[in-house]
């Protein structure tokens, strides 16, 4: 190969690439949550939630039953996410976000705590 074509040949770490692929599942994850809240879809909505989950006392069991009522009591629901930022942590990953939801007029930041114990990134706390 001539010298002048591979000095313009960049080649990207394989981290960088493993955590490129792990932003976009985790990306993946965070739609679908946003998809199931919007749709109103209690099974798309637990689908990117751990079984592990757990906020307060709350457990996996406890958030599909409040969610499972905001979904009863609420005629229209959106809810959207804006710039999410993912960090990476000893134990799984953290994904912020801007949020915005007409459900009394909330916005601000949401923050999602993820693992991937389960081979598939889920999230497994909410905090807003």
């Amino acid at each position: 190969m001539d010298t002048r074509v591979r000095k313009k040949i960049k080649t990207m770490p394989v981290a960088a690439i493993n955590n490129e692929n792990e932003i976009a599942e985790i990306k993946v994850v965070l739609d679908t949550y946003a998809e199931g809240y919007n749709k109103k879809d209690i099974d798309i909505l637990m689908s990117s939630i751990s079984p592990e989950y757990s906020k307060g006392g709350e457990t996996y069991s406890d958030l599909k039953k409040r969610m499972d009522s905001i979904f009863i009591d609420n005629r229209q629901i959106e809810f959207k996410l804006q710039d999410v930022k993912v960090k990476f942590t000893n134990t799984g990953a953290i994904a912020t976000a801007n949020y915005e939801s007409i459900i009394n007029d909330f916005s601000g930041v949401i923050t999602f705590n993820l693992s991937k114990s389960t081979g598939f990134w889920k999230i497994t706390s909410i905090d807003s």
